[in-house]
């Protein structure tokens, strides 16, 4: 049986520019190279992250499997304090899109840069 999810696979034009992007300018805290995996890398929110992501050159994945999905995947985001989050990624440079209230949640969006947006919920 599946236990968990362990990894997220983010296929990105850049590796390098979109490691810097999570890292200085979302504040994720776990950046580790992957050199097995052809200059992948593994990043998460934080060093005792569950769920990781790898972020991968989209061209070698291609060339590698012509017939793999490269689109970036539907992501939601937890946060305890959704307005302070909204804030240091705006104030980082993010693209972010009003808080909204929908239902009981209230969420944001934001976009990474290559224009692929990933939403952040407010958790209590």
């Amino acid at each position: 049986m599946i236990e968990s999810i362990g990894q997220v696979m983010l296929y990105v034009n850049d590796v390098s520019q979109a490691v810097t992007f999570w890292q200085e300018q979302v504040g994720f805290k776990r950046v580790v190279a992957l050199p097995q995996q052809n200059g992948a890398y593994l990043i998460s929110p934080k060093l005792d992250s569950e769920v990781s992501f790898v972020l991968h050159d989209k061209q070698k994945v291609a060339q590698l499997d012509p017939t793999a999905v490269l689109a970036t995947p539907a992501i939601l985001f937890s946060t305890k304090d959704l307005a302070k989050t909204w804030q240091k990624l705006k104030d980082n440079g993010v693209k972010v899109s009003p808080i909204t209230q929908m239902g009981p949640l209230k969420v944001f969006n934001f976009c990474d840069l290559e224009e692929n947006y990933f939403a952040v919920q407010e958790i209590q």
